[in-house]
């Protein structure tokens, strides 16, 4: 699972549980705590996402803020990951960008 397909997994999973927390995502999509840090942050640019430190912390959606359940529909975002398969570098950057932008709308 690339970097787009795992953020876009995560803002699924916060668009549906109250609070969540790094371990836990880290757990179920099989990277580390600091992969995932490192997402919520790319992520916090776009979605309103609260962190809360502590016992009973965790990240969630902003409430009331409205999540689509379909980001993109799955020949939308198969041809998006064939152009996506064919850049390098910084394209391939720009276009991680481009995908996530188009997601949070």
């Amino acid at each position: 699972m690339g970097v787009y397909e795992r953020r876009l997994m995560i803002v699924e999973m916060l668009s549906v549980a109250k609070r969540i927390t790094y371990h836990y995502l880290a757990q179920e999509l099989s990277v580390s705590v600091e992969t995932i840090r490192t997402d919520i942050i790319a992520l916090m640019c776009i979605y309103p996402i609260e962190i809360t430190r502590g016992r009973n912390g965790g990240v969630k959606l902003a409430d009331g803020y409205p999540v689509r359940r379909k980001l993109l529909g799955e020949e939308e975002a198969a041809l998006l990951m064939d152009l996506r398969a064919q850049l390098t570098g910084e394209k391939l950057k720009m276009m991680d960008n481009i995908i996530l932008q188009l997601a949070a709308h």
